[in-house]
């Protein structure tokens, strides 16, 4: 018997923002392994992503722990 899970919009939020802060760690792994600038500049973007991420979420008056 499956359990339907209710996922609200702060919950989406914060898995994106840990998956943003996932890629920003292993684009920076590779971006200084291989000396790469598509991975730093990558590593720029999914930090700014991630930053506005957890502004829109925090706006909404929610934490993000349930």
């Amino acid at each position: 018997m499956s359990v339907p899970i209710h996922m609200g919009k702060t919950e989406i939020g914060t898995m994106f923002l840990l998956s943003m802060v996932f890629l920003a760690a292993v684009l920076a792994v590779l971006g200084v392994v291989y000396s790469d600038n598509w991975a730093k500049g990558g590593v720029g973007v999914a930090v700014i992503i991630a930053i506005l991420l957890y502004w829109s979420i925090t706006k909404e008056g929610k934490s993000l722990t349930p």
